[in-house]
C-alpha cells in the first residue's frame, strides 16, 4: 500500500509540476519584475510594487512545495499541506475580491486529492508542537493575522476606482499573510518536512519585511519601523527553528547505542 502511495505522490506531483509549476514561475517572474523594473517600462506600474512582490511569494511559496513531492515524497508532507493552505487562502481572497480563476480551484482540487493519498499521511501527526518555536513565532503571527485582517478590510470597503481594488491586490496580501502563519504553525509541528514549511515562512516574513523598509510609502507597506519588526520577527522565528534542529540532534546523540548480545 505505501508503494502504491508513493508513486501516486509522485506521479501526482509530477504532473503538478509540468503542468502548474511553469506556469507558478512565471507568474512569479513576472510577479516580480513588475515589483521591481516595470516602472520603467509601463509608468504608474511602481503603485503595485509590493502587491506584485506579495503575489509573487505566494506563487515560489507554492511552487516549491509542489517541486519536493517528486522527490522522496515521504518526507515533505508538510510541505503538501502548505501548498494546500496556500493556494486555498489565494483563492478564498480572489473570490472575496469578485475575482474567479477556474485553474486555482482544479488546483486545490487536486491538492486535496494528494494530501489525502499521500504516503505520509496515515501516520503524520501534528503533535507535539514544538512549544519554544512557537513560543518565538508568537509576535510573527499575532502581527500576520492584524495585517491581514486590515489588507482584506481594505478590499472590501475599497470602490472600483481603487486600482489595487480592482485587481484584488489588498486581498492577495492578506493571502500573503495567512500563508506566512500557515507555514509558521506547520513548521512548529511534528509533520514530516516541516522544517522546511517553517524556513518558508522565514523567508516570506522577511522579503516582506526587507521591501517595506526600501519603500516605506508604497501602497500596504509597513514602513520603515513595522517593516524592521517583522524582519527581527521572522529572523527570531528563525533562530528557534535553528535551535530545535539542534536540540533534536542532541536528543539522538545521547540515545544509548543497542549492546551486542555477547
Amino acid at each position: 500500500m505505501d508503494g502504491i502511495g508513493f508513486t501516486i505522490a509522485r506521479v501526482m506531483g509530477l504532473i503538478l509540476v509540468v503542468i502548474g509549476l511553469g506556469e507558478l514561475l512565471l507568474f512569479g517572474i513576472l510577479s516580480w519584475l513588475d515589483a521591481a523594473t516595470l516602472e520603467s517600462m509601463y509608468p504608474g506600474a511602481e503603485v503595485h510594487r509590493l502587491h506584485g512582490l506579495g503575489q509573487a511569494i505566494i506563487a515560489w511559496v507554492l511552487a516549491l512545495c509542489i517541486a519536493v513531492q517528486v522527490w522522496r515524497p515521504r518526507e515533505w508532507f508538510a510541505a503538501a499541506v502548505l501548498g494546500l493552505a496556500a493556494l486555498s487562502f489565494y483563492t478564498a481572497a480572489a473570490m472575496v475580491s469578485g475575482l474567479v480563476d477556474p485553474l486555482a480551484i482544479i488546483g486545490i482540487v487536486v491538492l486535496v486529492t494528494l494530501v489525502w493519498l499521500h504516503p505520509a499521511r496515515r501516520g503524520a501527526t501534528f503533535m507535539p508542537v514544538k512549544a519554544v518555536v512557537l513560543l518565538l513565532a508568537a509576535p510573527l503571527i499575532v502581527g500576520a493575522v492584524a495585517f491581514a485582517g486590515a489588507e482584506l478590510q481594505i478590499q472590501l470597503a475599497a470602490d472600483a476606482a481603487d486600482p489595487h481594488a480592482a485587481l484584488g491586490h489588498y486581498g492577495a496580501l492578506a493571502a500573503l499573510a495567512a500563508t506566512i502563519v500557515s507555514a509558521v504553525i506547520i513548521g512548529s509541528s511534528s509533520l514530516p518536512g516541516s522544517t522546511l514549511s517553517g524556513w518558508l515562512g522565514v523567508a516570506a516574513a522577511v522579503a516582506f519585511g526587507v521591501a517595506s523598509v526600501v519603500f516605506p510609502a508604497a501602497a500596504s507597506s509597513l514602513g520603515i519601523g513595522l517593516g524592521l519588526a517583522l524582519v527581527v520577527a521572522g529572523l527570531a522565528f528563525g533562530a528557534g527553528l535553528l535551535a530545535s534542529r539542534g536540540a533534536s540532534r542532541e536528543a539522538i546523540d545521547r540515545e544509548p547505542y543497542p549492546q551486542r548480545a555477547s
